[in-house]
């Protein structure tokens, strides 16, 4: 990864270090300009802040299960999961699949 790309990326992660930390040394995998090097950049830690957001709003609030929709949902799912598996959180995590008509019919 060239050296303008990780100024560019360690800057946005300069509020939480160690996201940024796990993201650049996944993204070291892969040369630079090539996709998965930007999915450790931009896509991964974008689903998992969303899912982190979600997580902790929904414990404010009560909720005890969140429900993430087929395909659009999927990344984030994964990622709260995650999260919560790891703060061991009562939140149950559910996926439910949806037909792409069924959505548009609403």
């Amino acid at each position: 990864m060239s050296d303008a790309i990780k100024d560019k990326y360690s800057g946005i992660f300069s509020d939480i270090p160690e996201l940024g930390r796990i993201c650049m040394s996944a993204a070291e995998k892969y040369g630079s300009g090539c996709i998965k090097s930007i999915t450790a950049c931009v896509s991964a830690p974008t689903a998992w802040l969303f899912a982190d957001h979600i997580i902790s709003e929904a414990e404010s609030m009560g909720i005890e299960r969140l429900y993430f929709l087929s395909r659009d949902g999927y990344l984030p799912m994964k990622a709260a999961e995650y999260i919560c598996s790891a703060k061991h959180s009562r939140i149950k995590i559910s996926y439910l699949y949806v037909s792409r008509y069924a959505l548009r019919m609403a």
